[in-house]
């Protein structure tokens, strides 16, 4: 497979300890020189100011590491600080390089039914927005190229190992995050020896009206190009599966993950 290291950005919150204390708060004068306890009081505000000082600057600490994104909303990708996911509509993360024109899809869950399996997609893989990630059953890159006559470029290519996905007739696929928060699916179940491409990514995946159906797939499958019209730019859907038909071609069953621009 190809693609990079990513990782989500994370903010350390921070706040400051009070240092600012005034400290001479038990501090008697002793002496019945005017002259003493004025210089005993100077010292006072001074450590007053000094604290004033200091918590002026805790505040203004609090407020910049607490000021994030102004376009961030609740359905940012990300998790509480108990690990759980703020919403249900999360989906993937910027990499570190702070572009956004990638996600990162590292740990991202692709779940298969009527034959119970799934792939967890693999620490690094960074996917430009626009791009997919094709996943085959049992076939390296280019021997997948070669049987589907096409250039997987801006494509993350994973070999399911004849694990993922197995094609027999009936399956359905649903895409999760790393938490198993559901991002798409699931998809209407696959007929034996045909193909379904998405053509509305803006609409639930389970809805056969957002599916074109081939019952030709080895001639009509586009691996890593299909484009469904819709979809939120950033957030990846189910874009192709498909059952390879012929004696032996098993290998070349796929489902494609794309990346909406």
């Amino acid at each position: 497979m190809t693609g990079g290291t990513g990782k989500a950005d994370t903010v350390d919150e921070g706040g400051s300890d009070d240092e600012g204390d005034d400290e001479g708060d038990d501090d008697t004068p002793t002496s019945a020189d005017d002259d003493s306890a004025d210089t005993q009081s100077d010292a006072d505000d001074g450590s007053s100011d000094s604290a004033d000082d200091d918590t002026t600057a805790a505040a203004t600490a609090d407020d910049d590491t607490s000021t994030g994104d102004p376009s961030a909303t609740d359905d940012d990708v990300g998790t509480s600080d108990d690990g759980e996911a703020e919403s249900d509509s999360e989906a993937a993360t910027t990499d570190d390089s702070g572009e956004p024109g990638t996600v990162d899809l590292s740990g991202f869950i692709v779940l298969q039914t009527a034959s119970e399996r799934e792939i967890v997609i693999p620490d690094g893989t960074i996917v430009p927005v626009g791009g997919a990630i094709v996943i085959g059953r049992d076939a390296s890159v280019g021997q997948f190229e070669d049987f589907w006559g096409v250039t997987l470029d801006d494509v993350v290519y994973i070999d399911g190992l004849d694990l993922f996905p197995a094609c027999n007739g009936d399956e359905t696929f649903t895409l999760l995050t790393p938490l198993r928060t559901l991002v798409d699916g699931p998809t209407p179940p696959l007929v034996i020896s045909t193909g379904l491409a998405r053509t509305d990514a803006s609409a639930a995946a389970s809805d056969d009206a957002a599916w074109s159906s081939s019952a030709t797939p080895n001639a009509d499958a586009t691996p890593g190009s299909g484009l469904a019209d819709g979809g939120q730019t950033g957030v990846p859907y189910i874009a192709e599966i498909v059952d390879a038909t012929g004696a032996g071609n098993f290998p070349f069953e796929f489902v494609e993950i794309r990346i909406a621009p």
